[in-house]
């Protein structure tokens, strides 16, 4: 950590504290575009990947459910008639 880390309060004239002139630095432009473009990204990602997971278990595992379930069922109504 260096003298920069720090914010300084001063007491005011009503016995608050303000910040002191200079102790915040304002965010460069740049990083700001940084973080804004890094949570877009990192959102779409993010949703991806939980849009390929519901995708998967959706193919792996209702699907395979239905079909299974449709067999037996027309297996079951073939098979009663006989």
């Amino acid at each position: 950590m260096n003298d920069d880390d720090f914010i300084e309060l001063h007491r005011g004239e009503d016995d608050s504290f303000e910040f002191a002139e200079g102790s915040v630095r304002p965010i460069q432009p740049w990083k700001a575009k940084l973080i804004i473009w890094s949570t877009i990204v990192g959102g779409i990602a993010v949703g991806t990947a939980l849009f390929l997971f519901f995708l998967t278990l959706f193919i792996y595992f209702f699907v395979p459910i239905v079909v299974l379930a449709a067999i037996w069922a027309l297996v079951r109504n073939l098979g009663g008639h006989r």
